[in-house]
């Protein structure tokens, strides 16, 4: 599962498509929100892309982002990793990264000890999560839902980059 990005008007045959699992495109694209959209509005500035493009570009929906679009993300990208707000941005991605790590290895260790409890109480091993008595299966649940997901959306500088030229020689892309 994930996203691909198919040129519109490509300028180069290496640039026709574009290709992000699902756990990298998140990152790639909430960067292009912040700092493309959603910085400019608290500026009270015109965006470098559409609302609609910003809610669009999470889902194989095949939006459209217009060749101007694609252009003024790349160049915005471009100057980021140039006076280093890219670089200061993937370092507070990182940072969240290593925290979710933690949490989520604390998390494991409590899901591991709460099956052995769920088994002991059952007098079944391998017992799946579904098949827990009652008690320990709402608890299962509620730990669950704590995980931090950050840890499973890597942010790349470079893949940003590469990005960057991508959107330069595509004339416009489709998300699908």
């Amino acid at each position: 599962m994930g996203m691909d990005l198919v040129a519109k008007k490509p300028k180069n045959e290496n640039y026709t498509d574009y290709r992000f699992n699902v756990w990298g495109w998140r990152p790639v694209w909430d960067y292009c929100i912040q700092y493309g959209c959603e910085k400019y509005i608290k500026d009270r500035k015109t965006p470098l892309i559409s609302i609609e493009t910003a809610q669009n570009g999470h889902y194989n929906s095949g939006h459209l982002v217009s060749e101007e679009e694609a252009k003024k993300l790349a160049e915005m990208i471009k100057e980021h990793h140039l006076n280093g707000t890219l670089d200061k941005h993937h370092a507070g991605i990182q940072a969240g990264i290593e925290e979710a790590k933690l949490f989520n290895a604390e998390l494991e260790k409590r899901l591991a000890s709460l099956k052995k409890q769920a088994e002991k109480e059952a007098g079944k091993s391998d017992l799946a999560p579904i098949n827990y008595p009652e008690t320990y299966k709402k608890r299962y649940d509620e730990l669950v839902e704590t995980r931090d997901w950050r840890s499973y959306y890597p942010f790349h500088r470079e893949k940003m980059l590469d990005f960057a030229i991508f959107m330069e020689q595509s004339g416009g892309f489709e998300i699908w």
